[in-house]
């Protein structure tokens, strides 16, 4: 395999604070929304359910 090939399959690591910081903001944004969407839906079939 060319080094270029290996490189470009590859995640390049960064360890800036706030490139660390932007992804957690943007893990526990995606995990409120997914997670309300979740509750919400649930709640739903809680009534279905219960009816």
């Amino acid at each position: 395999n060319l080094s270029s090939t290996t490189r470009k399959l590859t995640c390049a690591e960064d360890n800036r604070k706030s490139a660390q910081t932007a992804g957690s903001v943007a893990v526990l944004f995606l995990t409120i929304v997914f997670g309300g969407i979740f509750v919400l839906d649930f709640c739903r079939l809680v009534q279905l359910v219960c009816e």
